[in-house]
C-alpha cells in the first residue's frame, strides 16, 4: 500500500472578505504536501448538504465521511496586518469524526501525521484522532500544530497530544500561552523538549521569522519580504513543507528554508489553498 501524509481533523469553509474559499489546518497541511509532490490526504467530516457537496467536487485527496451535522463553516475577517480573526462555527461535521477500519488501515501506512486541538473540542473527533495517531507505525512523523483558537483547548488535551507527538509547531503568541498554561520555564522551548520526549519545536513568529530547535541546536531563519495578501494558511504550508523535505531525507537546515519559502508564497494568494 502507498504510505500518506496524514492531515487529521477539521474541514471547512472560510468565509473570507474576499469570499468563500476552503480551509482547516488539517485539510490545509495535507493539500499542501499533496502540491510539494508527497501523496497525502486529509481525513474528516462533512455533513449530507450542498456545502459538503462542493468540497468532495473541490478536494480529491480527502478521506471524508458524512453525517448528519451541518458542513463546517468558519467566518473570517482580517485585521490591518493581514492577521485572521476567526468565528468558529460549533457543532460541525467535522466535531464527529468516527474511527473506522479504513482510517485504521490509513493510521497503520501513515508517513507522517498532523493534528491540532481544535477538532479535539468534541470528544468523538478527540478520540477518533488519539487512536489514529497511537496506531501509525514507529518511523511515522507525528507532528502537533496546536493551533490555539478561541476557547476550544485545555490543558489535558494539550498535554496528552503532547505525549503522543515528536515534533511540536507553535507560533510565539501560543508558546506565550503555553508558558504559562504548563509552568514552563525561561527557556520553555527546551523545557517542552525534555518533559514530552519532543524530537522538535518550531515555533513560527510571523514577520519577525522561525526557529527549529533540535537536540542538535536551533535554526533560525528571517521570514522572506513577499507581497503579502493574507497569511490565512501560511503556518499549515510550513509544516507541511517541513514534514514533505524531512521525509524526502532533507537536512533540519534544507526543511527549514524549503519551509520559509512556501509559507511565503502562501502569503501571496487569497486563502489557505494555493
Amino acid at each position: 500500500m502507498c504510505r500518506y501524509i496524514v492531515g487529521i481533523g477539521e474541514i471547512l469553509w472560510d468565509m473570507l472578505p474576499s469570499g468563500k474559499m476552503l480551509g482547516g489546518a488539517p485539510a490545509n497541511f495535507a493539500h499542501n504536501a499533496e502540491r510539494l509532490g508527497q501523496p497525502s490526504v486529509a481525513i474528516s467530516a462533512i455533513g449530507s448538504d450542498a456545502e459538503g457537496d462542493q468540497i468532495i467536487e473541490a478536494i480529491k485527496f480527502c478521506d471524508f465521511q458524512r453525517n448528519d451535522y451541518p458542513t463546517g463553516m468558519v467566518n473570517v475577517a482580517l485585521d490591518a496586518q493581514g492577521i485572521p480573526i476567526y468565528d468558529i462555527v460549533e457543532n460541525s461535521a467535522w466535531d464527529y469524526i468516527e474511527y473506522t477500519p479504513e482510517l485504521h488501515n490509513l493510521a497503520t501506512n501513515a508517513l507522517a501525521v498532523c493534528w491540532g486541538t481544535l477538532a479535539q473540542r468534541n470528544a468523538v473527533s478527540r478520540r477518533t484522532i488519539v487512536k489514529f495517531v497511537e496506531n501509525t507505525p514507529d518511523d511515522c512523523i507525528r507532528i502537533f500544530d496546536i493551533n490555539l483558537r478561541q476557547h476550544y483547548y485545555d490543558r489535558d488535551i494539550i498535554e496528552q497530544s503532547l505525549r503522543l507527538c515528536d515534533t511540536l509547531k507553535i507560533n510565539d503568541e501560543e508558546l506565550i500561552t503555553l508558558t504559562s498554561m504548563l509552568d514552563l520555564g525561561n527557556n520553555p522551548c527546551r523545557e517542552l523538549m525534555q518533559r514530552y520526549s519532543l524530537k522538535t519545536v518550531i515555533v513560527t513568529c510571523g514577520a519577525y521569522g522561525s526557529y527549529i530547535h533540535t537536540d542538535d541546536g536551533t535554526s533560525y531563519l528571517p521570514t522572506p519580504r513577499v507581497d503579502v495578501v493574507d497569511t490565512v494558511g501560511a503556518g499549515d504550508a510550513f509544516a507541511a513543507a517541513y514534514v514533505v523535505s524531512m521525509v524526502k531525507g532533507k537536512d533540519v537546515a534544507d526543511a527549514h528554508r524549503i519551509a520559509v519559502n512556501w509559507a511565503a508564497k502562501v502569503c501571496t494568494h487569497a486563502g489557505a489553498m494555493i
